[in-house]
């Protein structure tokens, strides 16, 4: 009879222990829920108005062909305008170190995901001739949770289709999301571990194809952690202000790849 009521009291402690943790399991994820509604329908910086692709410099030859595909970073949502985006800025700093024109052609479209570069921007890229190709998202998929297999199916078709055109690739790591100023905690450590995981496939799969890769999260997050300024008034893209931090990481990268291709085209 004793271990028989011992039994029953270790089943009934079991399942009391198994109903607290699925309450908080529950609760947890209620959290989060609302947390994620209120971060993500709290409305968006406007995106600067007129056209993104632009000739910048000038010069005897012909100009070298910049395209940049992506999210709503390439399109500079947060930007004041369209000067101060990051695909302008690094254009710029292109045609002064190549001393030639360069032709900045923008695919980038805000709420992308990597598929969405994928079916909606790589098919456009071949005919543009790019000599070089600059790739930056990654945001969209952590906060939509994409699945990791899809991801990096995705960014291996984009990360080949690129190449496919003849131009230097430069693939940018996963953006630091972590350091959104838009959420509160739990969401945005858990906005930081889904970013990181990403961003090792984003890693993987640039090794891989042999791109350039940019390591934009570390090389840009204490930043962005650290000076609220570097948001836009969304408190979720980047500012003027950010997207000059964003060129001055992206812009060497794109000049190394631009003489990679010179060498070896010599």
């Amino acid at each position: 009879m004793g271990s028989c009521h011992r039994r029953r009291d270790s089943v009934g402690a079991a399942r009391l222990v198994l109903g607290a943790t699925a309450a908080v399991v529950a609760g947890a994820t209620a959290l989060l829920a609302v947390e994620g509604i209120l971060a993500f329908t709290g409305g968006s910086s406007p995106q600067p108005d007129g056209p993104p692709d632009v000739v910048v410099g000038d010069g005897p030859e012909a100009p070298l062909k910049l395209a940049v595909l992506g999210d709503s970073t390439g399109a500079a949502v947060g930007a004041s305008d369209l000067v101060h985006s990051y695909p302008r800025l690094i254009a710029k700093a292109l045609a002064a170190e190549a001393h030639r024109p360069v032709e900045l052609r923008v695919l980038a479209v805000s709420g992308a995901r990597v598929a969405d570069v994928r079916r909606d921007q790589l098919p456009s890229l071949a005919a543009l001739s790019p000599d070089l190709v600059l790739l930056v998202v990654g945001g969209n998929d952590v906060i939509h949770l994409t699945g990791r297999r899809a991801a990096q199916r995705d960014l291996r078709a984009v990360i080949a289709g690129c190449s496919q055109t003849g131009a230097a690739v430069v693939v940018a790591g996963v953006p630091a999301m972590g350091t959104t100023r838009r959420v509160a905690e739990p969401l945005r450590s858990l906005i930081r571990l889904i970013a990181h995981r990403h961003d090792a496939v984003w890693r993987e799969e640039t090794a891989a194809a042999s791109a350039m890769r940019v390591e934009l999260a570390a090389q840009t997050g204490p930043a962005f952690a650290a000076d609220g300024t570097l948001f836009a008034g969304d408190r979720f893209h980047p500012s003027d202000r950010g997207y000059a931090l964003w060129a001055r990481v992206l812009a060497p990268a794109v000049i190394r790849a631009h003489h990679s291709r010179d060498l070896a085209a010599g």
